[in-house]
């Protein structure tokens, strides 16, 4: 099956005794003791060669899903300002931007974990933009950012994009102790001093399993009540008997790992001394018979060491290797009672997390193990040159981005780039970008604590530690496969490749059972007139999808008898219709926050080293955003009229009808039956249909009809009773002009009454008959404020307050040579970084970054 077989030979069988018994061999009779034993326990041990042949056999594949990642100007803000951000879109598969998905939906939670803001963003070639304006009244605290599109909505939410962002009040000083007894416990969680002190100390049995007589490696990590990694050292013990095993202590960021053989009829515990405390833990109970596997790395393979001590041995057992989805390969391991040794090349593999599973002879996986890829020496390189290292306040910056690779590869890359100032920069080393976030943070659940620092750390350790975060936060003791909902409801929420509107129509009078019904939405705004119908499904639900509008836009959804009869359309409005509009569920907010709420001490917060005084507050508002906040005033101003607040594309119109008096008690069957008795001008055809005359109507065709100031069709016009009409406006002649040919045949407008008007039961009739809302749409990304100070003009303006200087989220960097960016400095003398981001059509994560002073 082109899998190559080869005997240990006895030189690496002695390199892998020392490795797994981690044993200084100085004995002679000790060395031949456990020669012996090894040699026994290998008996019939064989070297695997995986050559990336596709031998997948029935191993099934998890659904192909996305990954977002938002390149934000900066972590840190003040109250009252802008938060600049780009979307990526990527296949997780892949890493390349080519997601189904075409929109995303991006939030703001505070600290007491409420949802503050929500921004819909259109995705184009894998990449969207957008920005948040902050209220000046926000509080102090740490504020979460998060990302999804709806078909990642059928995972677990653990994979949605988050980052935490710090935000200080326009009063805070520079630094300002949050009382931890004033923050809301998040559920579940307490903040009650002398509560959940004992630090969290897990065991990850390397493979899953620790199985008696078999040496088993196990990884373990220590977390305070903060949820970061603590230093510890302790002791393994044998419960039933009180021996001492072994000693162990962590490496960085609690993680470590210890190695010894569990013995039959005996359990183990772990002892710890921390902050003059001494703790207790159970290690995981150990199988009587099992199979345990060891992934050791080498310098051009990863070899995975198989033991068993199952009674059939591991006859027909299969070892998989997957990344991103794809297979590897595969080997299927026939007579080896004893184990078996898999050699798998680095150069099939690509940088990140990779999977390893064992599948026993009915495709039960029983051990997996994850492993991270690393290929630093072939990462691209992009370099931005400035052109000096040293600038003065409003000095012009000119900056000369390049790549070797991307001329190399003829290949370009979509890029995002932001420049502040650092002292506006929450200080973190190793926080994650858009290579660590992608090839890391992405594929492991739970928070990784400085993920930078696997990625850039000079740190000897660095690769040691790497691999722990695989043996504990990449554990599983069975594989996954992350499914899809539990329910089983694989496609609960489908991919979007635009906006989509949807609901249900019921009958009125009895709201449980679906009706069939023909359902119309028209909507508006300022750039376009869309009109759409459709019909319900037996079940009473409609769909309108892959709507493509800006934010602001007014929608009608009505529901009429589906009928082929005009007349009888005219007679049965859809008073009998109930409708209703889908209510998707937010995803859960919970637990966002809630390290804050788990440390006994008192949580502190420190502001941003350019937290503003209230006199500064102003020089920001007028620099940024070219807006004064005046102080309080009393604006008087006579009352609007009802009927002229609701017009909006004309002045005046020709005739005016209201129906207050009609409301009361009228013959009239429909709004044309009352205009026609009303109106000169106004009648009704034979074939049903209504003409104005004057209007060109000896050409055909009628008039243009408005609902609430939006087009609709005659048939929408005809199923509202008269009793919900305000008032009716009817345009002829010249005054139809503003409608183009449209209006050609004059116009019809309808005015319905809204909750406002407070009459009676109206409002009930006008939430459930005809749905008339703001759609907030695609979010519109403002352009960034960037000044032009002229040289040889040296009279001084009002102070130049900027903290992040230069912000572009459409960088487009191509092979054919280098790109040059330019922006003016501001008054502010500090140290700024230069951050840029983005990813390759190839998939390839790109980062960059560079630091320069202005004096």
């Amino acid at each position: 099956q082109g899998i190559e077989i080869l005997p240990i030979m006895p030189k690496e069988l002695i390199r892998f005794l020392k490795s797994i018994f981690n044993l200084n061999l100085k004995s002679t009779g000790l060395f031949l003791k456990m020669s012996l034993i090894c040699a026994f326990l290998f008996l019939s041990a064989f070297s695997i060669k995986i050559d990336g042949n596709d031998q997948r056999g029935d191993i099934k594949l998890i659904d192909s899903h996305e990954k977002i990642y938002l390149h934000i100007d900066r972590n840190a803000y003040s109250a009252g300002e802008d938060i600049w951000f780009k979307v990526y879109l990527v296949d997780a598969n892949t890493c390349k931007p080519e997601a189904q998905s075409k929109v995303v939906y991006v939030q703001i939670i505070d600290p007491d974990n409420k949802l503050t803001a929500t921004k819909i963003i259109k995705i184009t070639e894998g990449c969207g933009k957008g920005d948040f304006k902050l209220p000046f009244d926000a509080v102090n605290g740490e504020y979460t950012v998060r990302a999804y599109t709806n078909f990642m909505r059928n995972f677990d939410d653990a994979w949605f994009f988050r980052k935490t962002l710090f935000i200080s009040s326009l009063k805070a000083e520079k630094e300002e102790i949050i009382d931890s007894s004033l923050i809301k416990p998040t559920e579940g969680k307490t903040n009650l001093p002398n509560q959940n002190m004992k630090p969290d100390l897990q065991f990850f049995p390397d493979g899953g399993y620790m199985v008696n007589d078999l040496v088993s490696r196990i990884g373990f990590k220590a977390v305070g009540v903060d949820g970061k990694g603590i230093d510890i050292s302790g002791i393994i013990i044998v419960d039933n008997t009180g021996a001492q095993i072994l000693d162990f202590k962590t490496m960085k960021f609690g993680l470590g790992m210890l190695k010894f053989v569990p013995q039959k009829d005996k359990s183990y515990k772990a002892l710890i001394a921390f902050k003059g405390e001494s703790y207790t833990y159970d290690l995981p109970v150990s199988l009587t018979s099992g199979v345990v596997m060891e992934i050791i790395e080498r310098k051009d393979t990863y070899t995975a060491i198989v033991r068993s001590s199952l009674v059939n041995g591991i006859n027909d057992f299969k070892f998989v290797g997957l990344q991103r989805n794809k297979f590897l390969g595969s080997s299927k391991m026939v007579n080896n009672p004893g184990g078996a040794k898999i050699t798998i090349p680095k150069k099939i593999l690509e940088e990140g997390i990779v999977q390893f599973t064992l599948y026993d002879n009915k495709d039960k996986p029983l051990c997996e193990r994850l492993v991270f890829v690393e290929k630093s020496e072939n990462y691209p390189v992009l370099t931005i040159s400035p052109s000096k290292h040293e600038y003065r306040n409003r000095d012009l910056v000119e900056l000369e981005i390049s790549s070797d690779f991307l001329k190399s590869q003829k290949t370009a890359a979509n890029t995002s780039i932001s420049v502040s100032d650092v002292s506006a920069l929450s200080h973190d080393q190793y926080g994650f970008d858009i290579r660590s976030y992608l090839l890391l943070n992405s594929d492991l659940r739970g928070e990784i604590e400085q993920p930078g620092y696997y990625f850039y750390s000079d740190d000897p350790q660095r690769k040691q530690v790497l691999d722990l975060l695989m043996m504990t936060q990449g554990w599983r003791q069975f594989i996954l496969n992350d499914s899809l909902n539990q329910s089983g409801d694989k496609q609960r929420f489908a991919v979007e490749n635009g906006i989509s509107i949807g609901g249900s129509v019921r009958r009125f009078h009895s709201q449980r059972k679906p009706a069939k019904a023909e359902v119309s939405l028209t909507y508006s705004n300022k750039d376009e007139m869309v009109y759409n119908q459709t019909e319900t499904d037996y079940k009473g639900h409609f769909l309108f999808e892959d709507f493509d509008f800006m934010d602001s836009t007014s929608v009608i959804v009505q529901a009429k008898k589906v009928t082929k009869d005009s007349e009888d359309a005219m007679k049965r409005p859809n008073s009998n219709f109930y409708i209703t509009l889908d209510s998707v569920p937010l995803p859960k907010l919970s637990n966002l926050n809630s390290a804050s709420c788990q440390s006994d001490d008192t949580v502190k917060f420190i502001a941003p080293k350019n937290s503003l005084s209230e006199a500064e507050i102003d020089s920001i508002i007028h620099s940024q955003n070219r807006h004064i906040i005046l102080d309080e005033v009393t604006i008087t101003a006579k009352k609007i009229e009802r009927m002229k607040k609701k017009r909006s594309m004309y002045f005046e119109p020709s005739n005016t009808l209201d129906f207050k008096e009609m409301r009361k008690g009228t013959a009239a069957r429909n709004v044309l039956d009352a205009l026609q008795g009303s109106i000169a001008g106004v009648s009704i055809t034979d074939s049903g249909g209504v003409e104005i005359r004057g209007n060109n109507s000896l050409h055909g065709g009628g008039p243009l009809f408005l609902l609430n100031g939006i087009p609709t069709t005659e048939d929408a016009i005809l199923s509202i009773p008269v009793d919900q009409i305000d008032f009716v406006d009817v345009l002829k002649g010249g005054k139809t002009v503003i409608f183009g040919s449209a209006g050609s045949h004059g116009v019809i407008a309808v005015y319905t009454l809204s909750a406002s008007d407070n009459l009676g039961n109206v409002d009930k009739y006008q939430d459930k008959c005809i749905l008339n809302f703001t759609h907030p749409g695609y979010s519109i990304a403002r352009k960034f404020y960037e000044p032009v100070y002229p040289s040889g003009k040296s009279e001084q303006k009002k102070r130049d307050n900027r903290t992040t200087l230069y912000w572009n989220p459409e960088l487009k960097l191509t092979g054919e040579g280098k790109t040059k960016i330019s922006f003016y400095t501001a008054d502010l003398p500090s140290t700024y970084k230069v951050d840029l981001e983005g990813i390759t059509t190839e998939g390839i994560p790109l980062k960059s970054e560079l630091f320069f002073d202005v004096k």
